[in-house]
């Protein structure tokens, strides 16, 4: 509510763009009372918010009728109330001139708490039938012989609706996160060698509290005995049913970690340009985690709530070593290797080696090889499941509407691989000018994800069993998409660096600096078996602009320093939204995202013995990120912050 472009939600004035409103009580007649020339939507008497025509909610709209909403802007916060508290402790104790022993100890406690809109009934309300196993829904609908019912031509009819319980407040959840950390060890020379081991066990607990949610019993209830008085709100009778409709849920969830690890590194030989370093390791692991809902979601005792199930455990050991060395004068060579063994898919190894060459003392040439592997996670390889609510466009109705997803796990997943390769220049021109250019190129194999949920409502012949349609009225209910390994992501670029300083004699000094990366492309895919589509540029795959970059200028003076920084981010094709997907209404169509500057100046001063004092302000013009018609707040967040301008001032004091 703080903010100009969330604080009402208009977004009329943009390609894409609606009046964000949130339906508060509204008829959805249907039948004759829908057919032309009637409204598709109608108001419901007692309305608290505001009565706009669904023209003015969007311009661009086929539907007709009223619309009975309010402003969700006062239950959405852009990030949650947080408090931390954090206790480390590290301590070392010589037994011997060359060995040592050490301990550290660590605990932290995090809490927060956000606020969500309240809960609804929406036209089909979908919960988990345990008895069945199947997702089924309830519809928000008023028969004939409701008292609340729609009155069309002098008699009472029946109708969908939508009905908000503001009077059950807002879904609030609180979040407490607790972890702790013990680790003990021994470091020391011997002979040649230098030495470190060192054994550590954590613990990670996370419980949450969600408020107010609508229970399925308690619907079902007022639905079929007309216990709810949807024309007053305020009605004292109201209490009962309210008492029935809220429902609470707890979840917890573990996470252990026990590990054990070592090192050694000595100096094997003298080579033409020096020693020829050599270090070797080892590590071992063991990691449990089980995350459970509260039994109220499992037995779908809860309207619209999705859970998460995961029980899964597993060992993994490690072995890798590393040389390092000048070949020859200017040349220095590293190359390195890692075998891996994981109790639930199998062992795998990975190599890496680089070079850097000093064509000459101000010129050098850069260039790395390696491959990498990114082990399955727990809740991905094991019998795990996470449901939740996410929205589609039917291409059977050609009609948009929420559905029930389901992301499953089935173990027996491999791991990911990757093939990196990075080569680059360093050239210092003069003294204080330097220049540095890096070329990347990154590929990743049987990469751990879902089909994407539009691919498979499209291609439903190769997903048998994973779509499941009402057998009444043939919408969407439930998509199930199982983790598998995806084909491959491809992507390549530059990164650019450039640095001046100059001398203001006797005004200090400063150093202009410059850095940018562009990304040459991004090929990824959406569901396997298909070819990689291109996604920089755009926001189809991920938001990726093409280039994004920093420019600073730094000012040094005694015990001042002052920094200046404009940072960059270009602008993307919108291809997530288009007419084909059925997410814009206009007949116009937003083609692109524009590009946007910000400025950030940040203060410090070192006067005063011991401590440093420090004034950052982020986003000195206030500006709002652009408008993005295809996400959800109407802006990239994964791109931009849309806090807006905010500082922070820093203090720090060294007991020395």
């Amino acid at each position: 509510t703080d903010l100009d472009n969330w604080k009402n939600g208009d977004f009329r004035k943009y390609l894409l763009g609606d009046l964000s409103r949130a339906t508060l009580a509204t008829y959805f007649p249907f039948g004759s009372v829908a057919a032309a020339p009637n409204p598709n939507r109608i108001a419901l008497s007692g309305c608290t918010g505001e009565v706009l025509t669904t023209t003015q909610l969007n311009p661009y709209t086929a539907t007709r009728g009223t619309t009975c909403v309010y402003n969700p802007a006062q239950y959405n916060t852009i990030l949650p109330s947080t408090e931390r508290v954090g206790v480390l402790a590290r301590g070392g104790f010589d037994i011997t001139p060359t060995l040592q022993a050490f301990a550290e100890a660590g605990y932290s406690r995090n809490k927060s708490f956000q606020t969500f809109s309240p809960g609804f009934v929406n036209t089909s309300n979908t919960y988990f039938d345990k008895a069945s196993g199947n997702v089924k829904i309830v519809a928000g609908r008023l028969s004939a012989n409701s008292p609340y019912a729609y009155v069309f031509n002098g008699s009472p009819v029946t109708s969908n609706f939508v009905y908000t319980f503001t009077e059950l407040g807002g879904r609030d959840t609180f979040l407490t996160n607790e972890s702790s950390r013990v680790l003990v060890g021994l470091k020391g020379t011997t002979g040649k060698w230098d030495w470190e081991a060192g054994a550590t066990g954590s613990k990670n607990e996370v419980t949450s509290l969600s408020l107010n949610r609508v229970s399925t019993d308690g619907l079902l209830s007022i639905l079929a005995n007309n216990t709810y008085n949807f024309f007053n709100r305020n009605d004292p009778a109201n209490a009962a049913a309210l008492n029935l409709l809220r429902i609470n849920l707890t979840r917890a969830a573990t996470s252990k970690l026990q590990a054990f690890d070592a090192k050694a590194s000595t100096e094997l030989m003298q080579m033409a340009g020096g020693p020829l370093g050599f270090a070797v390791g080892m590590e071992t692991r063991k990691e449990d985690i089980k995350d459970r809902p509260d039994q109220q979601s499992v037995d779908g005792k809860v309207v619209g709530q999705g859970s998460v199930n995961v029980d899964g455990s597993r060992r993994n050991s490690a072995l890798f070593a590393e040389l390092n060395g000048n070949v020859v004068k200017n040349l220095e060579v590293q190359a390195a290797v890692r075998f891996e063994h994981y109790s639930d898919f199998g062992s795998k190894t990975v190599p890496g080696i680089g070079a850097k060459w000093t064509v000459a003392p101000e010129f050098l040439l850069r260039a790395n090889f390696s491959k990498g592997f990114r082990a399955p996670t727990l809740p991905e390889n094991s019998k795990s499941s996470a449901t939740f609510f996410t929205g589609i466009v039917d291409p059977v109705s050609k009609t948009s509407y929420n559905v029930t997803g389901i992301f499953s796990g089935a173990g027996n997943l491999k791991p990911e691989t990757s093939n990196n390769f990075n080569y680059g220049a360093v050239w210092e021109a003069t003294k204080n000018t330097n220049f540095s250019l890096d070329f990347y190129y990154i590929k990743q194999k049987d990469i751990v994800s879902v089909d994407d949920f539009t691919f498979i409502l499209n291609h439903p012949e190769r997903y048998p069993g994973q779509i499941v349609r009402d057998p009444l009225t043939n919408l969407v209910q439930t998509i199930t998409a199982r983790f598998i390994n995806l084909q491959s992501t491809e992507t390549n670029g530059f990164d650019f660096e450039a640095r001046q300083k100059i001398s203001l004699n006797e005004y200090g000094k400063l150093t202009l600096s410059a850095v940018y990366s562009y990304v040459d492309s991004y090929k990824s895919v959406l569901a396997a078996g298909e070819d990689p589509i291109e996604g920089v540029a755009s926001n189809l795959l991920i938001t990726l602009p093409r280039y994004r970059g920093t420019l600073s200028a730094l000012w040094e003076r005694g015990d001042w320093a002052v920094r200046l920084t404009n940072r960059h981010i270009d602008s993307y094709n919108q291809t997530a939204a288009t007419a084909s997907t059925g997410l814009i209404a206009s007949p116009e169509q937003q083609t692109s995202v524009g590009a946007r500057d910000y400025q950030d100046l940040f203060v410090g001063y070192r006067g005063i013995k011991n401590l440093s004092l420090s004034l950052s302000i982020v986003n000195l013009k206030n500006t709002l990120p652009p408008y993005d018609g295809a996400t959800t707040n109407r802006y990239a967040a994964s791109q931009y912050d849309a806090r807006g301008r905010y500082a922070t001032l820093g203090a720090q004091y060294s007991f020395k």
